[in-house]
């Protein structure tokens, strides 16, 4: 247990000593925000109080089939931003991120349906659900940049729209990051603290 809670401070201090850097660097002006990401509220809790800068923004994996609601209002309620990574479930994420378990968003029956009301791709309306949601969102495009923005624009959805998109959350995050595992770790679950504590 000893050991566990010792390493456990010890990436806590490896963390706070690169965003003391950052600390820095907008100290001397050279940058006028910092933001995190793929932070859980065990590791917020952990930086929070160690930080003189606050972040501004957090980039957290959510889309409607993760939507991470504790975590978006743990934000929240500290000033903090969270920015939508993933908006509509990154159908072409890399294979080495793909697993059997995974539920591909845009291929929910509920988010077809409505795209189909709308006359627009089911990738619009998860971009529609997170806008109307107050969350600055990040979809990866190489294209439909114009229609990205218009989405945000014209044709919400209604609130039963809304709440038919709420209601798919089922916990599935895409992003496990078992690539970045560390030496002795279990598996990927080990990254995001899923039992309220910080793993080591």
């Amino acid at each position: 247990m000893h050991r566990n809670v010792a390493q456990a401070c010890k990436k806590t201090e490896e963390f706070m000593d690169t965003y003391r850097q950052c600390e820095a660097l907008a100290e001397e002006g050279l940058i006028r925000h910092i933001g995190i990401s793929n932070m859980t509220i065990p590791k917020m809790d952990a930086v929070l109080p160690m930080m003189k800068i606050k972040p501004a923004a957090a980039e957290i994996e959510m889309h409607p089939a993760f939507q991470q609601r504790e975590l978006k209002i743990y934000l929240e309620e500290r000033n903090i931003l969270p920015v939508r990574y993933m908006p509509i479930g990154s159908p072409r994420r890399p294979e080495r991120d793909i697993m059997e378990e995974d539920v591909a968003d845009l291929e929910l029956p509920a988010v077809q349906e409505i795209a189909q009301r709308h006359g627009v791709h089911p990738a619009v309306i998860a971009l529609k659900w997170a806008h109307q949601n107050g969350q600055l969102t990040i979809p990866f495009s190489t294209h439909h940049y114009y229609e990205n923005l218009k989405c945000m624009t014209e044709d919400p959805l209604t609130q039963e729209e809304m709440a038919a998109i709420a209601a798919l959350d089922c916990n599935n995050r895409l992003v496990k990051g078992h690539v970045f595992l560390w030496e002795g770790a279990k598996d990927w679950h080990a990254l995001w603290d899923e039992d309220g504590v910080i793993v080591s």
